[in-house]
């Protein structure tokens, strides 16, 4: 469960050392929930220049791996990609109340790595944040390419080609309903076979058969590597989800924007919401269905070498699964709130 109350004073105690030891300013952004908690507009001589640098806020040793020299912050393959996409520079914060230390690191492909399940940033304890920041953190605002869309759309200085690239990408929604129904198939797979290995546990067992016997090695041994070929595929298509959902929101956000601001198109803001209305039943499903199939297979037997190691590793990708899914089912209930609040 979230500790709120610790959250904020991570986000306090950030906003304060942007506000005092760099002068620059702080607006927080507790908006839709892709990772973002604040926009950090630069200051040079004393004067906003507009450009900013968003900041994902950790509070608190639990959220990362402890280590000598740095804490590991452990992201989710949605935030992974939204982030590396996002028209702004992403900054990692680690706030620790323990010792009142602040520390970041830049988000981009070269401070991220992969993990077997999901994606890592190593933020050393070195980095604090002060005003020693000050010349990184102009260099990275200087290196990024920003735009401010919105002011964009409202002056007509998007592109038609960009418009078009916009449109194409928010149409990928159909990709994540395609990831959505093989992850939900592949499920209902493994969910029988797990369901059909039980029954022949339970015969082996009524016939006194022992764990040892050629008949009860083999079928385990069957299982568990069908078991490891499910959860091959299921990592696989989690990734591909992950990817297009992260896109097609960002290309969606825009859309509502591009409707909104340039075409009063209220029709094609009520298709967008219907469409993500529809998706709430199918993300509730592959939760609740992922959840069922974890619970089951994390109850078989766990003597045997071969299942012991498939069990773990579905485990560990189904639990990877489940928090993609909560994350997108979040981030999708949050921007139906954006576009119900549009629309009146």
């Amino acid at each position: 469960m979230r500790d709120i109350n610790t959250e904020r004073i991570g986000v306090y105690a950030t906003a304060l050392l942007i506000t005092k030891e760099l002068d620059w300013i702080f607006r927080e952004q507790p908006i839709v929930d892709v990772g973002i908690d604040a926009l950090i507009e630069q200051k040079l001589n004393g004067e906003p220049t507009g450009k900013f640098i968003s900041a994902q806020i950790k509070t608190g040793k639990g959220n990362f791996h402890d280590s000598k020299n740095s804490l590991t912050l452990y992201v989710t393959k949605i935030h992974y990609n939204y982030w590396l996409n996002s028209n702004l520079p992403v900054i990692i914060i680690a706030h620790l109340p323990e010792t009142d230390k602040t520390t970041w690191e830049i988000a981009n492909e070269e401070t991220f790595k992969k993990t077997p399940t999901q994606w890592k940033i190593l933020i050393p304890k070195s980095k604090n944040l002060n005003e020693n920041s000050i010349d990184e953190l102009n260099k990275i605002i200087s290196g990024n390419k920003q735009t401010d869309f919105e002011l964009q759309v409202q002056n007509g200085e998007l592109s038609q080609s960009e418009i078009d690239q916009i449109v194409e990408d928010a149409g990928l929604f159909s990709e994540c309903i395609k990831s959505l129904n093989t992850i939900s198939d592949l499920i209902s797979k493994l969910g029988e076979e797990t369901k059909n290995q039980r029954i022949k546990i339970d015969k082996f067992v009524d016939q006194g058969l022992s764990e040892f016997d050629k008949r009860v090695k083999k079928s385990v041994k069957v299982y568990s590597e069908s078991m490891n070929s499910i959860t091959y595929k299921l990592n696989a298509e989690i990734e591909e989800f992950a990817y297009y959902f992260a896109k097609v929101f960002s290309a969606q956000e825009k859309v509502s924007i591009i409707v909104y601001h340039i075409e009063q198109d209220y029709a094609t803001l009520q298709d967008l919401l219907d469409s993500l209305i529809n998706l709430k039943p199918n993300m509730r499903e592959s939760i609740e269905s992922m959840k069922f199939l974890r619970n089951s297979v994390s109850g078989l037997p766990k003597n045997n070498a071969h299942l012991k190691k498939a069990r773990l590793k579905f485990l560990e990708v189904s639990n990877q699964i489940i928090k993609e899914f909560k994350l997108a089912k979040n981030i999708n209930n949050s921007f139906i709130e954006t576009l119900n609040e549009k629309l009146g």
